[in-house]
């Protein structure tokens, strides 16, 4: 099957923050389900778009803090430690707990269970909002993730962190040599992989911690990966994209990045998009690499520096930039270019040689009967 071409990248529909009402702050946000597109700006202004048209569907203010949407719901985590669930067709509020956890990262929501790390860590009902349990012994530094009944979170410390979902008991603890910033993602074959702020990537067993094996990169790794077949990729700070094996780490490709990456991969059929800071001041790039090759696909220059990463919606991507404008892109074909008029060939001037010289020769009038030399009498 040919994949989905995604370059050339276009502009579907775009939003200005003076197009809001009030709205005046920076973006803080972008978070979204394929269908519905929400922004949150640094005053508390929450919004949410229709990807597909740019239709807006609601706005609501007073609602500051991280935000995350999944299994149907959309939460939201305060500095305070209150933590919220948001109707997502109206922006109405459903339910709200007040939390011991201060200065939370991006919730975690899992089906039933919402999880919430920072200073502490609090798991809560979905459906009510009721706190399961608590730990408040560490400042945890990577959004939780809940991997095979196990939530997975790393601290200040550099320790990763396997509690059981169900109880909050630990499981197991690993020290590495930096701090895990970015949520770990899991395999179907029980490895845990994740990049460190002191310039590893590593694969861990889920069942106990145990180390399979470990990449050095040339810088901090601090965005989540992404997994597709048998490889795991992702992107380092010394602006350059891996793919390495899952079972052994063994290096697959790797390919330069134009700088820094500004957020993780996001992983289009066999398409991996990176945003990237860019060599113009003012400006950002998304670099398509193909996915089993490293071959760069094509690249997408912002109009505006990046406020947050990118974000996947659906068959398009949305961009927050730091212009307070929101953009939707998508692919777009390029427009064929008409085939010219074809000119006929000129007729070919003749040759001398076909020249038909009896009918360049001047007329001359025929004689008649009586002009004619046998028709003359003669007398004798």
């Amino acid at each position: 099957m040919t994949p989905t071409p995604i370059f050339p990248l276009g502009n579907v529909w775009d939003v200005s923050a003076g197009d809001l009402q009030g709205e005046s702050a920076a973006i803080q946000t972008l978070a979204g389900d394929g269908h519905l597109a929400l922004v949150s700006f640094h005053d508390g202004g929450l919004h949410a778009f229709n990807c597909v048209d740019g239709a807006l569907l609601w706005s609501r203010k007073q609602i500051p803090g991280s935000i995350s949407i999944g299994a149907g719901l959309l939460v939201t985590a305060r500095r305070n430690g209150a933590v919220r669930n948001i109707d997502l067709r109206t922006g109405d509020e459903i339910w709200r707990t007040q939390t011991s956890v201060s200065d939370p990262l991006v919730p975690c929501i899992d089906n039933d269970r919402i999880v919430v790390a920072g200073r502490g860590l609090a798991s809560l009902e979905a459906k009510t909002g009721v706190i399961h349990w608590t730990r408040d012994e560490a400042q945890f530094t990577s959004p939780p993730r809940v991997i095979d009944a196990r939530i997975i979170v790393g601290d200040s410390r550099g320790i990763v962190h396997a509690l059981d979902a169900r109880t909050g008991r630990t499981r197991w603890t690993r020290r590495t040599n930096g701090a895990l910033v970015c949520p770990a993602v899991g395999d179907r074959d029980g490895r845990l992989l994740l990049g460190t702020t002191g310039g590893w990537f590593m694969a861990l067993r889920i069942s106990n911690g145990g180390l399979i094996w470990r990449w050095r990169v040339g810088a901090d790794a601090i965005h989540s990966a992404v997994i597709h077949e048998d490889r795991v990729c992702f992107a380092g700070n010394d602006a350059v994209m891996y793919a390495l094996k899952r079972r052994n780490g063994h290096m697959i490709w790797r390919s330069p990045l134009p700088s820094r990456p500004i957020g993780p991969p996001l992983l289009y059929e066999t398409t991996l998009l990176v945003a990237c800071y860019s060599e113009h001041e003012g400006r950002s790039v998304i670099v398509g690499i193909d996915v089993t090759s490293g071959r760069r696909l094509g690249t997408f220059e912002t109009p505006a520096e990046l406020a947050v990463p990118p974000l996947s919606c659906g068959e398009r991507l949305a961009l927050g930039l730091r212009d307070r404008s929101i953009l939707i892109l998508a692919h777009q074909s390029p427009t064929p270019t008409p085939a010219p008029t074809p000119i006929p060939p000129p007729s070919p001037t003749p040759t001398p040689s076909s020249v038909d010289l009896s009918a360049l020769a001047p007329a001359t009038a025929s004689p008649s009967p009586l002009e004619s030399p046998l028709s003359v009498d003669i007398e004798p």
